[in-house]
């Protein structure tokens, strides 16, 4: 593990005075190896794949799971998936319950060190068994995209990283086992370099804040004393949330940087807010840039106060592109870098490109099969087609064998012999009253054309239903500026109109008088940053939550209607 301080030298010191036209050929040196590895993988992902399925089996045959399903027999990877049943957290979570209690050698052979929690935002909160081995196989391809990264990006080795962390250890097992979010187990590493810790700079006390607002506030205060070059958050809705509030605060941050100073009515912990006060001086300049921004636009525009800012990484997939179509307001033509196709149960696939938004799924990272929408079959990774959508199953050295992970993803295309996906929806996240199966992917592709065609600008949308005589689809929207009837009447319709075209059973549907038109309801301002606040109270790490698109949840439905206009 490199030297702190001698990280430190490189990003501060070292790489600021190296051309930036020799960035990119410095990186593809620095990761000739991992992205070697990952060359020669995509070339043969049959041979990588049918290794790593062995490697896990001869190591586990073993443990409980093994020798209940025969691990110690079984030559190939068809054997194994003959022999071991799709798993779900259901039939797992007897096993994972008995490791968090104290007991070994059940999933693993391997002693498990850490449980990543899922957010529970799409149901109960869920165990995911961390080991030495599994944070190797999720680590090893962020190396390879790193080096991407810097290849298209490389103005980022000018400035410093703004982006959330959820770092804290959330509790531990009754066997002692702590747990809390999956980058707490990936450590300063969670960038997939762990050189890159320079690149880091806002204090880590800052991510430990508990108040919603507080914390925003004090990552932006301290973002606004250092130049920023790039800005990256799993969820888009985080970036966008992060240039909302800069503006939102502007008032308080310009007077807080003139007087090197923090606003005190954000309550923080007396102590830890006065070991960050100490290093804080009066910055003129930064209030200034800020203040003509602000006077400007009418809003604070990111690229115009960090002059370095050349950047952004986050998911392009799923909900991605409906966020994504707002960023060029704050953030002009920026490119932007997929994070890859990855959670808490593992890392299945990267980018190797800004232009793009699909991955190239990873031979030497974990086992993967797909089930076929279209006939139901599990497919390896070497048997899939273009065009065709699956469900992803995973098995990974962290006990999660043949496990349903309940992913729909699409192939894209062939990055030489391997396999590119674009991520779609969840597979449960589907409603279907009379048939017409709509899917999270429908509702955003409507919603994406719809603010395209008629400029609306929303903090965010919900889609339910209304289970009346003649049912139908609600769309709830936190509108930016007021809508008069006209309008409201105008967005109902045209939801309606795109949700047929993207959706042909839901247009037939409506023809046959199965479905009526959609409803609208106008949501107070402010509603997805409470709901957003409530949820991260409830333990849900903020880094990770993701907005409830489409749902028939009876809480948020009834939350929707108490904060009607």
């Amino acid at each position: 593990m490199p030297n702190i301080s001698l990280v430190n030298i490189l990003w501060k010191k070292i790489l600021p005075k190296i051309p930036i036209e020799a960035v990119p050929l410095l990186a593809q040196l620095l990761f000739i190896r991992s992205w070697g590895r990952f060359s020669d993988a995509v070339k043969d992902p049959e041979r990588y794949q049918r290794e790593k399925i062995k490697e896990i089996i001869n190591k586990n045959k073993d443990t409980e799971f093994g020798k209940i399903h025969g691990f110690n027999s079984i030559k190939s990877a068809e054997e194994y998936r003959e022999r071991v049943p799709l798993q779900t957290y259901d039939t797992l979570e007897p096993y994972i319950e008995r490791i968090k209690n104290g007991e070994k050698n059940i999933l693993t052979s391997e002693e498990v060190i850490f449980f990543g929690r899922t957010s529970g935002t799409t149901g109960a909160a869920k165990f995911i068994p961390v080991t030495k081995s599994f944070l190797q196989e999720y680590k090893l391809p962020r190396r390879a995209w790193m080096r991407q990264v810097v290849t298209e990006m490389p103005g980022l080795v000018y400035g410093r990283l703004l982006t959330i962390h959820s770092p804290k250890i959330e509790g531990r097992t009754k066997g002692g086992i702590p747990y809390g979010s999956i980058t707490v187990a990936m450590g300063a590493d969670n960038l997939g370099l762990s050189i890159a810790r320079g690149f880091h700079e806002i204090p880590m006390e800052v991510f430990f804040i508990e108040d919603f607002d507080a914390k925003y506030y004090y990552i932006l205060r301290f973002a606004l004393e250092m130049e920023i070059s790039i800005i990256a958050a799993i969820n888009p809705s985080t970036i966008l949330l992060f240039a909302k509030k800069l503006t939102e605060y502007a008032d308080s941050l310009i007077k807080d940087l003139k007087h090197g100073d923090i606003n005190p009515d954000f309550k923080v912990d007396r102590i830890i807010r006065k070991r960050l006060l100490k290093d804080l001086k009066p910055n003129l300049h930064m209030a200034e840039r800020m203040a003509y921004s602000l006077d400007k636009n009418g809003f604070v525009k990111p690229v115009e106060i960090w002059s370095k800012l050349c950047g952004l990484m986050c998911w392009k997939g799923g909900f991605g592109p409906y966020y994504i179509s707002q960023f060029e307001k704050y953030f002009g033509n920026l490119p932007i870098m997929d994070y890859g196709y990855a959670a808490t149960e593992g890392n299945f696939a990267i980018p190797v490109s800004t232009k793009r938004n699909d991955n190239v799924l990873i031979p030497y990272g974990h086992f993967l099969e797909f089930i076929s929408e279209g006939d139901n079959k599990p497919y390896f990774m070497w048997e899939l087609k273009e065009r065709e959508k699956y469900r992803v199953i995973i098995s990974a050295s962290n006990g999660l064998y043949r496990y349903d992970i309940n992913d729909i993803v699409e192939v894209t295309d062939f990055y030489d012999k391997t396999p590119c996906i674009r991520f779609l929806h969840k597979g449960g996240n589907i409603i279907s009253i009379t048939g017409e199966k709509i899917t999270e992917s429908h509702v955003i592709k409507a919603l994406s054309e719809l603010i395209n065609i008629t400029g609306l600008g929303i903090n965010g949308f919900t889609v339910t239903v209304s289970l009346e005589d003649t049912p139908s689809y609600v769309l709830a929207i936190e509108p930016q500026q007021r809508l008069n009837e006209m309008q409201r009447e105008a967005i109902a319709m045209e939801f309606d109109n795109l949700l047929r075209k993207a959706n042909i059973e839901y247009d037939s549907k409506r023809r046959s008088q199965r479905l009526s038109e959609p409803k609208l309801i106008i949501l107070k301002r402010g509603f997805f940053e409470r709901y957003r606040s409530m949820q991260i109270e409830r333990g849900a790490p903020d880094a990770h939550l993701k907005p409830p698109h489409l749902t028939m949840k009876q809480e948020i439905v009834d939350l929707l209607y108490a904060e009607r206009e």
